[in-house]
């Protein structure tokens, strides 16, 4: 898990260019979606998720952005163990559950079931 600070954004086209900034003065610039970025302010926590440098989900207060979202159901059971370490998944579970709670969805235990609901999927009838 990777943290960085927001030091500047800029809107074009429904897209935000955010500069982040890391604790070891690391800079780099990201682009984000305005339904993620857009209540972003300066000097916010942002944090990449993710296997080393492969960024798998971006997080910060209770919104997930997901660049690469799954597009097929087994790719949906299998994806915190495929794309995270240990405490990355772990991190990406209580983010995943704090993103549903702010669109009012009731998280499950299952982080399949609550990933479907996330990606607004219709969840599969299981025995």
């Amino acid at each position: 898990m990777q943290k960085y600070t927001v030091k500047n954004k800029k809107s074009s086209h429904g897209v935000f260019y955010v500069l982040l900034n890391a604790k070891n003065n690391e800079t780099t610039i990201e682009s984000f979606p305005y339904r993620f970025a857009v209540d972003m302010n300066l000097g916010d926590c942002v944090r990449a998720l993710g296997h080393g440098d492969f960024v798998r989900a971006w997080t910060t207060g209770d919104k997930l952005f997901l660049p690469l979202e799954p597009v097929v159901d087994w790719r949906l059971r299998y994806y915190v163990h495929n794309n995270f370490d240990y405490i990355d998944g772990l991190y990406f579970r209580y983010a995943l559950a704090r993103a549903l709670a702010a669109r009012k969805i009731m998280p499950s235990l299952s982080t399949t079931r609550n990933l479907a609901m996330f990606l607004q999927w219709p969840i599969e009838k299981s025995r």
